[in-house]
């Protein structure tokens, strides 16, 4: 198994966007029913990442596995 951690890019944005809709229903059912599962998904959650990723004073990394 072929690990390998990288500065995400714009390409990135939508798997990004995927796990941390995924990661946010979990923190919904199981932590705190306060957090919107939805809000990766909003022009504003997405905007937010997007505008993380191009921020040349943030780090966004993505990890991969055997290349996904």
């Amino acid at each position: 198994m072929e690990k390998n951690i990288r500065e995400a890019t714009t390409k990135d944005l939508e798997a990004i966007l995927v796990f941390n809709h995924e990661l946010c229903i979990k923190e919904n059912k199981e932590f705190d029913d306060t957090i919107d599962p939805d809000y990766p998904l909003t022009p504003r959650g997405t905007n937010g990442f997007k505008a993380s990723i191009e921020n040349d004073n943030a780090l966004s990394l993505v990890a991969e596995v055997d290349g996904e």
